[in-house]
Parts: C-alpha cells; structure tokens; sequence
C-alpha cells in the first residue's frame, strides 16, 4: 500500500470502529445499517488482501531460479551424447537438434528451453527404447554404449517437471499479487466514497440526539477532510498563518526598531 491509502486504511478502520461501539444509536436507520454492513465488508476484504500483498516472492523466485539451474545442468549431458551418437549414425537430423552449447541453454528462453528440453527427452527416450523393442534389427550404434540411461533420462524428466512446476507457482503467485492490488485499491476507493458521500451525511442526524456518537463519529474522520464540518482546516491554517507572522527576517526586525533618543 502506499503511504495515502494507509492514511486511509487506518481512518476507515477508525470509522468502524465508532460505529461498532455505538451501533445501537444507528441500526434503526435502514440505509445507515446497510452501509456500514458493506463497509466493514469492504474492510474485512483489504486486510486480506493486505495479507496476501505481504508475501515475499523472494523465496518463490530463488526456487524456480535454482531449478532452471538443476533443468540445464541435467539437459546438457544428455544433449552432449546424443549429439556425439548422431554424428557416428551420420544423422544430420540429430546432430542439428543436439548441437547445443551450456552457455546457450542458459541464455535461452523459459518457453524455448521447455520446448527443447521436451524434445531431447522425447529424442533419448526413443534411441533408449530402440534397444530392446523384440523383432526389430538393432542400429549401428547402440545408444548406452555412449553412457546414456535411462536414470539419465528420467532425472531429466523430473528436471522439467520440476521447473515448470516452480515457474507456475511463481508466476501464479505474482498474478495474484497482482490482481490482489487491484481488488484493494477499488476496495479502499469504495470506502472513501461511502464515508464521504454517505456516512458524513446520515451522521448529521445524530448531531444533537446522539452528542457523544456524533463527536467520536467527527474526532475518527480526522485527518480526512469532513463533509460539512470544515471546521479543523481554517483552524489549523489561522494558527499556521499567526505563528509565520511572528518570524520575522533580521533586516526586518532591524528595520522596525524604534530609535533611540539622541
């Protein structure tokens, strides 16, 4: 929240609060009651927004940040190998889709590096396969003469898993972050309407029949500017003007010195 809609949190938490206290001197006017009720509502709403708004990301992101790290880590050897194997099989193919460099998956994409990260796990997976499908010829090259397992291959799975899990949950969580701020602020916006062009109005009622209500009522709106009770702002500016009429500048004060007989 920023340092304004504080200053109006804390007033509008000051208003229900009057009104909590008093409620027996005003649940008799319907439209006052029905308010008051979405008032508080709107109140009970922002502070659990506040909450959510007060979540660190922080930890969320450094998760996902690390399993991105984990994802190259565990997609670059297998990347490696099947590019060696695909120029021993002379597959042009596959040495096109596996040439990749370290740096290169660390630069790519969070789409991009899913999508190839897919693909050479669906790439792996069938080579690996191939070698023990019954009553088909075994290539050439055998794919886990190159060290390649399927422990490999899976520690690769669980990598992207991982990952776009962690990306998701952040991701989520900054939209709702997100959305969270805009609830609030109309949330807020809402409130101080009602207390302006409503509460303000219907309290005048209670101005001479309910003196200790009305006052406390006038005391929680401070520092809001009051809706026909203006009466803080002239005061504190005439006692703002009378005490910059006392300061005056030294060549100000030299001048108006009476001088002394001769």
């Amino acid at each position: 929240m920023t340092k304004k809609q504080r200053i109006q949190v804390a007033l509008q938490k000051a208003v229900a609060e009057v009104m909590e206290k008093h409620q027996q001197k005003w649940q008799g006017v319907a439209e006052l009651k029905k308010s008051v009720e979405q008032f508080k509502g709107n109140l009970r709403k922002i502070e659990a927004l506040e909450a959510i708004l007060k979540r660190e990301l922080a930890p969320l992101k450094e998760k996902m940040e690390n399993s991105r790290k984990l994802l190259v880590e565990q997609l670059f050897p297998v990347a490696s190998v099947l590019r060696l194997f695909a120029y021993d099989m002379g597959d042009r193919k596959l040495v096109k889709i596996a040439k990749v460099k370290f740096s290169g998956l660390e630069k790519m994409g969070d789409g991009s590096l899913i999508k190839y990260g897919r693909k050479i796990l669906k790439t792996g997976g069938s080579l690996h396969d191939q070698e023990t499908v019954k009553g088909k010829k075994s290539p050439r090259h055998l794919i886990k003469d190159y060290g390649l397992t399927s422990g490999h291959l899976q520690k690769l799975g669980n990598a992207l898993d991982g990952w776009e899990k962690d990306r998701s949950d952040y991701n989520t969580a900054r939209e709702k972050r997100k959305k969270s701020k805009v609830k609030m602020d109309r949330h807020i916006r809402e409130n101080t309407q009602m207390i302006s062009k409503k509460l303000d109005r219907m309290m005048h009622l209670f101005r001479e029949s309910q003196k200790t209500f009305y006052d406390a009522y006038i005391k929680s709106r401070i520092p809001a500017e009051l809706v026909d009770e203006p009466k803080e702002a002239p005061v504190a500016q005439a006692a703002e003007k009378a005490a910059m009429s006392k300061k005056v500048s030294p060549g100000t004060e030299k001048a108006s010195t009476p001088a002394k007989d001769s």
